[in-house]
């Protein structure tokens, strides 16, 4: 079985791994480290996000999981559209690709991984999140060629994958 976590963000990524937690693939969504990337002029590729998702059918996908999307109402309109539209097309893929997808706050996710402490800030969090994903899935550098600070969208799918993963083993 494969678990695919996804962090539509701006920055975002896709990481796909195995029933016992694994790396069997992952993809940024920008072209960082010298990476191919998955964005099309400014917005997710449907076509290449549902081919990477059916590059593991004949494998059993046992979820796509989706971090909601959330617009705080400072932002401003055009960003909240910006947001909703990559959130939009990622989950139009997945569900594209007939597999079962589920949704899951970033609240969710990191407060199941995380212990469900409260009061950290984004920082501490994405700090967090890079030492859980060094600890769980060591072949996964966050840390892409050429850059010197962790691929946040990377190491969030990453964490996603995992909250997945558990959530089929402990179900």
């Amino acid at each position: 079985m494969i678990y695919i976590g996804i962090d539509p963000g701006d920055r975002g990524a896709m990481v796909a791994l195995d029933a016992e937690g694994r790396l069997v693939d992952s993809i940024t969504a920008d072209s960082r480290g010298g990476g191919v990337g998955y964005y099309l002029d400014g917005d997710p590729d449907p076509l290449a996000v549902t081919a990477w998702i059916n590059t593991f059918r004949d494998r059993g996908v046992a979820r796509v999981t989706i971090e909601t999307s959330f617009a705080p109402g400072r932002i401003g309109t055009a960003n909240a559209i910006t947001i909703g539209r990559r959130w939009g097309i990622h989950y139009a893929a997945a569900r594209a690709s007939r597999v079962p997808v589920v949704l899951v706050t970033p609240a969710k996710w990191s407060a199941d991984l995380f212990g469900g402490k409260k009061g950290k800030d984004a920082k501490e969090k994405k700090a967090v999140g890079v030492r859980l994903v060094g600890e769980r899935i060591p072949e996964l550098c966050v840390v892409l060629p050429g850059c010197r600070v962790a691929h946040d969208g990377l190491s969030d799918a990453a964490c996603i994958a995992v909250w997945s993963q558990l959530r089929g083993v402990y179900r």
